[in-house]
C-alpha cells in the first residue's frame, strides 16, 4: 500500500460513506469502496444467482423423458441422475438442492 494511502485511509473511508470511492492502481480500476450500508443495499437488491426456474424445470424433464437412454449409456448430461431411482429425487447438477 502506497504511504499516501496509508496516510489517507481514514479519509478514504470517510468518503466512502457518501460516494463510492473508485480505487485504481496503474490507471486501471481495481476496486471501489462502498459503505457498509450501500453494500448491504446491493447485496439485498442483486439478481439472485443459480439456474433460472424454467431452465432447472427443462432439465429435470429432460431427465425424465430420456431416463431410459440415459440409463442405457450410462454416460451422458445426465447419466449420473438417471441411476437414481426415481426422476423426482435427482439433484441440481448446480448444486443449488
Amino acid at each position: 500500500m502506497s504511504t499516501h494511502a496509508r496516510r489517507h485511509f481514514g479519509d478514504l473511508l470517510e468518503l466512502s460513506k457518501k460516494v463510492p470511492v473508485h480505487i485504481q492502481k496503474n490507471g486501471q480500476e481495481v476496486a471501489v469502496v462502498v459503505s457498509a450500508e450501500e453494500y448491504d443495499w446491493l447485496k439485498s437488491h442483486a439478481p439472485a444467482r443459480g439456474v433460472s426456474p424454467d431452465i432447472e424445470r427443462l432439465f429435470r424433464k429432460s431427465l425424465v423423458k430420456n431416463d431410459a437412454i440415459y440409463r442405457a449409456l450410462g454416460r451422458g448430461p445426465g447419466a449420473q441422475f438417471a441411476r437414481r431411482s426415481r426422476p423426482t429425487d435427482h439433484p441440481s447438477p448446480y448444486g443449488d438442492g
